[in-house]
């Protein structure tokens, strides 16, 4: 199980931003990184599905690559952080020591709510126009990622987590934008290249 929740996580992770012009009106009606989302709700959050056409032709690339690896940096670090503390508490049949419990579930609300607030920068920041469509399908993904890492966290024993776990792998998200593709739009290395953690 552990070789499979480090994909699902690795895949939130390379799913990572969200972003669109910026003005109040276009972003999303999305959760706050503490407020509970039920999971039945959790489907059902009106996210971004398209760039509005605000999106400025004019952003210099050069400073929008900068601020995409500022706003994604936290939240690839946390899942690391996550799956680093993983392999080292791992009981080696998938699962973590119980004695550490609290403090995995730390890791999880760290991965929840950094997801939360760089979705959110990265929709009220302002991108070129040609990255700004990709950057919005991000945005969705890391919406639905934020609130499964957050829901997660919440587990309240070994038992439940493993519940939300086989839940989320079970149904493990769907996923519509490319973080490679907006890389190559803003000319960036991969996040091996350009993560600083």
């Amino acid at each position: 199980m552990l070789n499979r929740i480090a994909v699902v996580v690795a895949g939130l992770v390379l799913v990572g931003s969200a972003c669109s012009a910026g003005d109040e009106n276009s972003t999303p009606d999305l959760p706050e990184p503490n407020e509970s989302v039920p999971e039945e709700t959790a489907a059902n959050t009106d996210t971004p599905t398209e760039a509005p056409e605000s999106a400025s032709p004019s952003v210099d690339l050069g400073a929008a690559g900068d601020a995409y690896l500022e706003i994604i940096n936290p939240v690839n670090c946390a899942a690391k952080d996550l799956l680093a503390f993983e392999a080292d508490n791992s009981l080696g049949d998938g699962t973590v020591d119980p004695a550490r419990f609290d403090s995995y579930m730390t890791k999880w609300k760290a991965l929840g709510d950094a997801r939360q607030v760089a979705y959110r920068a990265l929709l009220d920041a302002e991108w070129p126009a040609d990255v700004d469509p990709e950057i919005v399908l991000l945005a969705k993904d890391w919406a639905s990622g934020a609130q499964r890492e957050q829901s997660i966290s919440q587990s309240a024993d070994v038992g439940l987590y493993n519940v939300a776990v086989q839940a989320m792998l079970a149904n493990p998200p769907e996923t519509s934008g490319n973080p490679g593709y907006i890389r190559a739009l803003l000319n960036l290395g991969t996040a091996e290249e350009t993560d600083r953690c």
